[in-house]
């Protein structure tokens, strides 16, 4: 895994199926931002609390992991 690390955002390239990057980016409630991001056009990708990752691919086709 390559990852590139900032303060509220970063970007990791795993290999596996072809996802592209994935950005993550904290937010302090993850259920509600997956409820909004949904609402407003994206897609849930994957969803593993136990990891935790969620993936979720905006409008645009990029996809991000959000995260607390």
């Amino acid at each position: 895994m390559i990852a590139l690390k900032g303060k509220n955002i970063n970007l990791y390239i795993e290999p596996g199926p072809p996802l592209g990057p994935v950005l993550e980016v904290t937010v302090p409630d993850v259920t509600e931002a997956k409820r909004r991001l949904v609402e407003n056009g994206c897609e849930i990708v994957k969803d593993e609390p136990e990891f935790p990752r969620t993936y979720i691919r905006d409008p645009n086709g990029l996809i991000y992991n959000i995260a607390k």
